[in-house]
C-alpha cells in the first residue's frame, strides 16, 4: 500500500538504507513492481538534507531522511516485512515527488 514502509532486504544497500517507503499508487497494485524510496538514518544525512526534496520522517522513535532522488522501481517480492506506514507525511512526500519530477 502507498506509504507503507518496508525493511530493505538488499544486502548491498540495507546498512545505508535500512527501510524503503512505497510511494506507488494503490490503483497499480497488480503490477509486479513497486516504486520505492530509500530511507536513511537522519544522522547519516544530517548535513546533506535538501529541504523540500528530502522529507524527514519519524518511525518507531527514530528519525529517517527520505532520499527521494534515489527513487526506483523494484520487484514487489524484494520488499521486506512491513514495519510502518508514513501516510501522516503524505503532503511532504508528494511535494518531494513533485519537486523531483517537475521542479516545482
Amino acid at each position: 500500500m502507498q506509504f507503507d514502509v518496508y525493511r530493505n532486504e538488499n544486502p548491498a544497500s540495507r546498512e545505508r538504507f535500512p527501510l524503503l517507503v512505497d510511494v506507488q499508487a494503490d490503483l497499480l497494485t497488480d503490477l509486479e513492481t513497486r516504486v520505492a524510496i530509500p530511507l536513511a538514518p537522519e544522522a547519516a544525512y544530517a548535513s546533506k538534507v535538501l529541504r523540500g526534496l528530502m522529507p524527514v520522517v519519524r518511525i518507531k522513535g527514530k528519525t529517517y531522511v527520505v532520499v527521494t532522488s534515489l527513487m526506483a522501481g523494484i520487484p514487489r517480492r524484494a520488499l521486506g516485512s512491513k514495519v510502518a506506514n508514513v501516510s501522516d507525511y503524505r503532503e511532504e512526500l508528494i511535494a518531494a515527488l513533485d519537486l523531483l519530477l517537475t521542479g516545482v
